[in-house]
């Protein structure tokens, strides 16, 4: 008799049926390129020429980065909390009052029309005009289907130096449909959290770990936990076309008072934090960004694709925040995750060996650890944490992979000895759309000495229904093989020894590695093989195939870079 359990949130089997799901759309969401100029100008262009394109379209995506509007005769509401019923062919939102940047007086002409970048916004609207007029009721949720929607638009810069992002915004909503049908999820075990009767997505286990020799301790928060229960569950699946090894699972809890945040860094070291700050200015290239793209954690992240940087394959953003005079300790608290983009251009990458790939990947096990890490560093692959100091700015961390399908709360210790001044100017640098930054805090309190439990799981039952406890209590290279799609383990916990007065976070210690199954046809590409074993040619390879896909020309480069 096989497990049966009944799964809360799946990320695999919503993107199956809705399709754009929330992290693969941060592919198409650029933040607009920096204007420094106040009168500027704008586009309206139509994206859908007939209703049967319009029913594709709608099914195959949703804004988080496009202010939606909806034209119901002459009222205009704002539409937020998309969600899209592909299967019955229904768009669901709240409606909302425009916010002032988007009640101006719209154009009717398609050309180029003036605005005052200062008080308006009209460059990231995506309009959604209906057949009918309907009652819409601010503050409600509407329901609209389909076959009522007349056209859609999308209002986008004209001007020659925002063009690719321009493009991408049109692609979000146009060639999200093909993106879909390129990408082969490239990911790692997924780990599924017990809550009632359903088993909730947390995040993904031992992220871009590809050999044995690569392992390292993972440390995955697990939220919150205030129940009496003492049981404690969780799933790890193999969803993908991998094979994946897990050699430890064991809980760590921390037993604290409710008011407090605590996270482990990637050492397992503890930190807590009392009084987070936030930031008072945020940069990208020494220009202010809104301030409020890292204040909440609200999926309103900065994607590291400013395009204004044409000859470099980096991108950065600078974070100042305000310096106490005595501080006890500095903690930089990050939320941050991977983009769908890496995964999607990593797949594209290993496309280039064709059918030499199996062989590839069995030449890969055979790397040291040092070598694996240094071609990852130079080709910045991971979140570098860089913090100013009198004699410039000083490397203090290298974020390893967290995966693509959920953020992940992350925290850097900073040296206080390296604060100088009254401010601390701390800076996030990774390869071009490699890492998406929803949140970022500092806390100078005190780190408080807390109650730590390791637990091993008690039992651990695979989909077969077979016991497989022992193969991942300890670190001893005897692994839990995954070798299928639909592999599934359900690890149980006793939190016995847990505080019964406290609240208590736990972390999930991890230990493993995966390898993909891929099927490449083909001779490899060997001149672009060669290319990639320069430093910094895998972020220029995700720029170029950005590029590509946007249809942006080399002449349209010299105009940009103007």
């Amino acid at each position: 008799m096989k497990i049966k359990t009944t799964l809360g949130f799946n990320p695999l089997k919503m993107f199956k049926k809705h399709h754009p799901i929330n992290s693969f759309l941060s592919v198409a969401l650029a933040l607009s390129v920096i204007n420094l100029s106040t009168s500027c100008y704008y586009k309206i262009t139509d994206l859908t020429t007939s209703q049967e394109e319009i029913n594709e379209r709608i099914a195959t995506f949703k804004s988080f980065g496009h202010y939606t509007i909806i034209q119901s005769g002459e009222n205009l509401f704002h539409l937020n909390n998309i969600k899209i019923d592909q299967e019955n062919n229904m768009l669901y939102g709240t409606m909302e009052n425009l916010s002032p940047s988007h009640e101006y007086k719209k154009p009717r002409k398609k050309n180029s029309n003036r605005f005052n970048k200062n008080k308006q916004n009209p460059t990231n609207e995506f309009h959604i005009k209906l057949k009918t007029n309907i009652t819409l009721e601010v503050g409600k949720e509407v329901s609209i289907p389909f076959e009522d929607i007349h056209s859609i638009s999308l209002n986008k810069r004209d001007s020659g130096t925002e063009l690719a992002v321009v493009m991408l915004g049109a692609y979000s909503f146009i060639g999200t449909i093909y993106l879909i049908l390129l990408l082969t999820k490239s990911s790692c075990p997924f780990v599924y959290v017990k809550s009632g009767d359903t088993y909730q997505f947390i995040g993904e286990l031992y992220p871009g770990v590809l050999t044995e020799n690569m392992q390292r301790d993972d440390y995955i928060p697990l939220g919150k936990y205030d129940d009496s229960n003492n049981d404690y569950s969780i799933k790890v699946t193999n969803e993908l076309k991998e094979i994946q090894y897990t050699d430890l699972l064991e809980l760590i809890v921390v037993d604290h008072p409710s008011d407090i945040q605590v996270l482990l860094d990637d050492q397992g070291n503890m930190y807590t934090f009392t009084n987070l700050i936030q930031p008072i200015h945020v940069l990208i290239d020494d220009l202010e960004l809104d301030k409020e793209t890292v204040f909440e954690k609200d999926n309103n992240f900065y994607a590291f694709n400013n395009t204004t940087e044409w000859d470099d394959n980096k991108r950065h953003i600078i974070i100042e925040f305000d310096a106490p005079e005595d501080p006890a300790d500095a903690k930089l608290y990050l939320t941050a995750k991977n983009s769908m983009w890496l995964d999607y251009i990593f797949g594209k990458f290993n496309e280039q060996f064709g059918s030499y790939y199996q062989e590839f990947q069995v030449q890969q096990q055979t790397k040291t650890k040092e070598q694996s890490e240094k071609w990852i560093r130079e080709q910045y692959i991971p979140l570098s944490v860089f913090v100013e100091t009198s004699n410039g700015w000083q490397l203090i961390d290298e974020i390893n992979t967290v995966g693509p399908l959920a953020f992940r709360d992350l925290v850097v210790p900073i040296d206080i000895n390296l604060i100088t001044q009254d401010r601390l100017r701390v800076k996030l640098e990774t390869g071009f759309m490699f890492w998406e930054v929803d949140y970022v805090g500092i806390d100078y309190s005190e780190n408080l000495p807390l109650s730590v439990n390791h637990i091993s799981p008690y039992e651990a039952i695979d989909h077969n229904n077979n016991l497989v406890t022992k193969l991942i209590t300890s670190e001893d290279n005897i692994y839990l093989a995954q070798p299928e799609v639909g592999d599934e383990v359900i690890v149980n916990f006793n939190l016995e020894n847990a505080s019964d007065n406290d609240t208590h976070s736990i972390f999930l210690k991890n230990r493993g590695y995966y390898n993909y199954v891929r099927e490449y046809e083909g001779e490899p590409n060997l001149e672009a093989l060669r290319m990639f074993k320069r430093k910094g040619k895998f972020p220029d390879f995700s720029k170029s195939e950005y590029y590509v896909l946007m249809g942006i020309t080399d002449e349209e480069f010299v105009v940009l870079n103007k």
